[in-house]
């Protein structure tokens, strides 16, 4: 910083003369900075993950679990690797196992894919890839999943526990090349695996009418038909 203004000399750009001391006024005192050794990365739930809802099986390509990555303000970090837990109760007790899902993938923001496909997972999900988070910014993965026709599953939810974020995933400062701990957690909405359905109701038309012998085409009756959530 700038203690005093005796420690700054000018010249004026016209007179080309030195300026006097008592016309060079005030201080500038920069702000503190943090030195650290390396950045910092936390792992938090994405406002934008589905509502807890129902899948029906046989359906591809459902989002789950949407998971932020969040870098601190010191560098820019690379996430190389994720690995995602799954389970089919609605608390962590019961792990789902292999033919529960199909196909699961991590998809960034920009629509290309986070390292390759888990064709048959069982218990968890392992991503090998490259995600740059910018420092002092939020870069997003989503879990999504196919739910097969025979799966055993009622119910299923993916996530990134506290308790092991540290080593579920892998990354590392740009600048520092050091190796970053992680902290934080991602716990998706329960889905419920279910069928589709269908709500039948009567139309408000036709209304109570006097129907006139031997006319034709005469409408007697309308019904409504509104499918469930689930599926079309």
């Amino acid at each position: 910083g700038v203690a005093s203004a005796a420690h700054v000399k000018a010249d004026g750009m016209l007179s080309q003369y030195d300026l006097p001391a008592a016309s060079v006024t005030g201080t500038a005192a920069g702000n503190a900075h943090t030195i650290a050794a390396y950045g910092t990365l936390a792992v938090s739930l994405a406002s934008t993950t589905p509502a807890a809802q129902t899948f029906v099986k046989g359906v591809t390509g459902k989002e789950f679990t949407k998971i932020n990555f969040t870098a601190g303000t010191g560098e820019d970090l690379l996430v190389s690797a994720v690995t995602i837990k799954s389970y089919k109760s609605t608390s962590t007790t019961t792990a789902t196992a292999s033919g529960d899902t199909t196909n699961v993938k991590l998809m960034k923001a920009d629509g290309t894919q986070f390292g390759s496909s888990v064709a048959a997972p069982s218990t968890t999900e392992s991503f090998s890839g490259s995600l740059t988070v910018p420092a002092g910014n939020t870069a997003t993965l989503a879990v999504v999943a196919d739910i097969p026709t025979t799966t055993t599953a009622t119910v299923l939810h993916f996530d990134v526990a506290a308790a092991t974020v540290a080593t579920d995933v892998t990354s590392t400062g740009v600048y520092s090349t050091a190796d970053v701990t992680e902290t934080g957690s991602a716990l998706g909405n329960v889905m419920t695996v279910g069928t589709g359905s269908l709500t039948v109701s009567a139309a408000s038309s036709p209304a109570d009418q006097t129907a006139i012998l031997n006319a034709t085409g005469v409408t007697y009756a309308g019904f409504v038909l509104t499918a469930g959530s689930a599926e079309d």
